[in-house]
């Protein structure tokens, strides 16, 4: 199912996301690999990358003949940046918002909520709750 959403980080009161077009409903899992191999700093990175081109096409997803993770970005003329002002806006449709903390927590929202109080919901919460506890333990 393709489904829009929009990949954040939440930095204090500050929000650095971007536009994501294809499987937004099955990211949690793809975040959560991100981060087991890359950091949140790596993330922010992709973000400010994608923010120049429109957002992701597809974030971290395997590809057909290489089942290493790849993300491809879109390749639009103008530039879509998600920030505080702007993130519980609808983004072409924007169907789920996840929210990365510095720390590595993943929250995901559905619809038009506050920026301040992330939801979790019950699609794939599981993924992020299980991702949140681990690294709870670990600290």
């Amino acid at each position: 199912m393709s489904t829009h959403a929009t990949l954040s980080i939440r930095d204090g009161e500050a929000i650095t996301g971007c536009y994501v077009h294809f499987d937004g409903d099955t990211m949690a899992s793809r975040i959560v690999d991100f981060l087991s191999d890359q950091t949140v700093d790596d993330l922010r990175a992709l973000i400010y990358k994608a923010q120049k081109v429109g957002g992701i096409r597809s974030f971290y997803c395997p590809g057909f003949e290489d089942p290493d993770p790849t993300t491809e970005l879109l390749d639009d003329s103008s530039p879509r940046v998600i920030d505080k002002s702007n993130w519980h806006e609808d983004h072409c449709g924007t169907y789920l918002r996840y929210v990365v903390e510095p720390d590595g927590k993943i929250f995901v929202a559905d619809g038009p909520t506050h920026w301040e109080e992330p939801a979790e919901m019950a699609i794939e919460t599981w993924v992020a709750a299980t991702h949140n506890d681990r690294l709870g333990a670990d600290r």
